[in-house]
């Protein structure tokens, strides 16, 4: 399973002083089995959120920094010693890398990879709460207990909410792309479009209730299911010029952030599949943060 070579990585780190926690979701799979070879620390969520099984992690370690990754990545071999010497060298309170789409993965997988990881012009800014991602991210354990930790009612984006929350309070959040690991990607286009309606849920969730949040990227991709769903049908009724050149414009900027996510990529012949990844990303995040935004939002604020 795709756990061992996460854990096999993290066994295999150059900085030794650590404890090795992992927490699961009641699974129905050998993952319980596969985790206890590594530790003997196996513990259970039972809210089925992120949230929960990150709070349960931090309840019951013992050291001061907090180190988060996922099941479906594999850190390199310097991960903890660089994570130590950015929390030993600066004043920093939390601490964010980057993520890699593996070089064996499929064009497809390559594509998710590159607008997960690179702005999308016209459609998203990124600031530091963002960037930090749950699965390469470090805390400080005080700061996670004294704030109440991850908000276990969201079904995602819990890291950028926390990080949110923190940021208000003065904390100093850095993100380094040098602090790299790889990051397996959705195999398919249905489960990446699930995962981001997911996560668009998520935020949209916690925007509800923090108002101060949202953005003009926000904003702008609600103006365009807006627009391609209601403005631009009725447009093509009664202004067929307007909507051409509507389309023609919308077209445009896609391309435009396609390209830019390759380029940053480093993956220009994987083009094509950037552009349906962009879409999807798009209008599958857009659609789940509307109806985040209309559901009963149980977010606490500060």
């Amino acid at each position: 399973m795709i756990i061992e070579n996460c854990l096999n990585s993290i066994m295999h780190q150059n900085y030794k002083n650590f404890e090795l926690i992992v927490v699961d979701g009641h699974s129905t799979d050998n993952t319980v089995e596969i985790a206890r070879k590594y530790t003997d620390k196996v513990y259970y969520e039972t809210s089925g959120t992120r949230a929960s099984a990150c709070n349960v992690g931090v309840n019951h370690a013992k050291g001061d920094i907090i180190v988060f990754t996922d099941d479906d990545c594999e850190v390199p071999k310097d991960w903890l010693m660089q994570i130590a010497a950015n929390f030993n060298n600066e004043p920093i309170d939390v601490l964010g890398g980057s993520a890699i789409t593996p070089e064996q993965s499929s064009k497809i997988e390559k594509a998710f990879g590159a607008v997960l990881n690179h702005l999308l012009l016209f459609t998203y800014s990124w600031d530091s709460c963002e960037k930090v991602i749950g699965c390469n991210s470090a805390y400080k354990k005080q700061d996670l207990i004294e704030i109440g930790g991850f908000n276990e009612k969201l079904p995602t984006a819990e890291e950028t909410e926390l990080n949110f929350r923190l940021k208000k309070l003065g904390k100093k959040i850095k993100y380094s792309e040098k602090l790299s690991l790889l990051h397996n990607r959705r195999g398919t286009i249905r489960l990446f479009c699930k995962q981001q309606f997911k996560f668009g849920i998520g935020k949209g969730k916690w925007l509800r209730s923090n108002p101060s949040a949202i953005k003009a990227s926000n904003i702008i991709v609600q103006l365009l299911i807006f627009g391609t769903f209601v403005i631009l049908p009725i447009l093509v009724v009664f202004n067929l010029t307007i909507a051409s050149i509507i389309l023609l414009t919308g077209f445009g900027l896609l391309l435009t952030s396609a390209f830019y996510a390759s380029i940053k990529e480093k993956q220009v012949s994987i083009f094509p599949f950037i552009i349906l990844a962009t879409i999807i990303w798009i209008y599958a995040q857009g659609f789940g943060q509307l109806s985040g935004l209309l559901q009963k939002e149980p977010q606490k604020n500060l």
